[in-house]
């Protein structure tokens, strides 16, 4: 559809993939325009990285949510599989909120050569994963061109600000401020910085006020010195890590205020009393 009326994909011009979104989800179409089903699958192999491409478009939908999300994480990195299950959960990728389903869902990905399975527990359950050094160039290819997620080395002057829908910090924290407007319908934002620096007031405020989809909020070592105010804004979220390495108690707000969190990390902070309605699972963050 275009403007509400419907579009003859036969007589779209070819000459690469089409971008399109339906039901508010991006799609990638490789095959349209008048020649075969045949000659487009061969165009699209004869180009860089083409047949990879196009058998991550064949994946099935969850599976192709699933490997496109692994797109927000750095190069080269050991990926917690317990992380990445609740990731997928916060974004709704998980239709059951099933770790045992997630998992399943990353077998196939295994199994189909777009993950690599780097540790296994004793009973065999994946503990760590990572992406093939092959199939990266693919996903940031697919995951930058459908939009689902901004890439700042992969930027053009045609990508909307209010089409961002993830972003991950790898260098300056601040680096998230440009692309939030009014307007903005972010679901994730994770930090990936490898210094431990503080938050920025600053950049707390305008996460609290303009970020208000936020379904994934992820601070990495950034440091925050007490429980951030405003947090009660962002209550459609489901995944929030913070490090706040003073914080002794948590606030019975938290759960009054954030009725959709489904994961809470705090790796950094030492709880030594809790609200009656919380109850804590220790859990091992190596």
């Amino acid at each position: 559809f275009e403007n509400g009326e419907n579009v003859r994909l036969d007589i779209v011009p070819t000459g690469g993939p089409l971008r399109v979104t339906y039901q508010g989800w991006p799609f990638l179409i490789l095959y349209h325009g008048s020649i075969s089903l045949e000659q487009n699958i061969e165009e699209a192999i004869e180009g860089p990285m083409g047949r990879l491409t196009v058998i991550s478009c064949k994946l099935p939908f969850h599976l192709k949510l699933c490997f496109l999300y692994l797109s927000v994480f750095p190069a080269h990195l050991e990926i917690s599989t317990r992380q990445l299950y609740h990731l997928w959960i916060a974004e709704g990728f998980i239709p059951d909120n099933s770790e045992a389903t997630a998992e399943k869902y990353l077998e196939q990905l295994i199994n189909r050569g777009f993950v690599k399975a780097n540790k296994r527990r004793t009973g065999g359950t994946i503990h760590t994963c990572s992406i093939p050094c092959r199939c990266r160039p693919v996903l940031l290819a697919v995951a930058s061109e459908v939009e689902f997620i901004f890439l700042s080395f992969m930027v053009s002057e045609r990508k909307s600000k209010k089409n961002v829908k993830r972003i991950n910090v790898f260098y300056k924290q601040s680096d998230f401020v440009h692309f939030v407007d009014d307007d903005s319908h972010m679901h994730s934002l994770l930090y990936f910085t490898s210094k431990s620096d503080h938050l920025d007031p600053i950049d707390w405020g305008i996460i609290c006020l303009m970020l208000e989809f936020l379904r994934v909020l992820d601070l990495g070592s950034l440091v925050l010195i007490q429980y951030p105010s405003g947090i009660e804004n962002l209550f459609l979220l489901r995944y929030l890590k913070l490090n706040i390495p003073s914080l002794k108690i948590l606030p019975s707000s938290l759960l009054s205020n954030l009725l959709n969190l489904y994961t809470l990390d705090m790796p950094f902070s030492y709880i030594d009393h809790t609200a009656d309605e919380f109850t804590l699972h220790a859990r091992n963050t190596a």
